[in-house]
């Protein structure tokens, strides 16, 4: 081979040929086993895809997604203030002792606060890996 062909980068079979026989270069698949004097190899295997989520899998990330979105979060905060509000004029017309009893310490009004910061929860969850810029809404 001449040193212009050489240069040129040209794949013509070392014992000559015409340029229709070039050779594929050393190590490619080329699909015959003759062309450069090797076996042809077998190609990679594809990579596997991540497996399928599971039904279990979906439905968390489900209700995980419902649990900290902003709808959810705007049925609780009215249903919050509209609570607040009532407590308020009870212990306006009555007393803060009742008030208390009625609203303040009652078990839905802390499964309200509980359901609240549930929702708080995913909704920073969701946003994981948390970036410096979203110190404020963790905060």
């Amino acid at each position: 081979m001449s040193k212009k062909a050489r240069k040129r980068g040209s794949r013509r079979a070392v014992g000559g040929g015409t340029p229709s026989q070039a050779a594929a270069p050393v190590g490619t698949l080329s699909g015959k086993a003759g062309d450069n004097g090797q076996p042809p190899r077998t190609p990679a295997k594809p990579q596997r895809s991540p497996a399928q989520p599971t039904w279990l899998e979906k439905g968390y990330r489900r209700v995980s997604h419902w649990l900290g979105s902003l709808p959810l979060a705007v049925i609780l905060l009215t249903v919050f203030v509209v609570v607040l509000a009532i407590g308020t004029l009870i212990e306006s017309w009555h007393s803060a002792l009742i008030a208390q009893e009625l609203v303040y310490r009652s078990w839905w009004f802390t499964l309200l606060l509980a359901l609240l910061w549930v929702n708080i929860f995913f909704a920073a969850v969701k946003k994981w890996p948390w970036k410096k810029y979203q110190t404020g809404f963790l905060v």
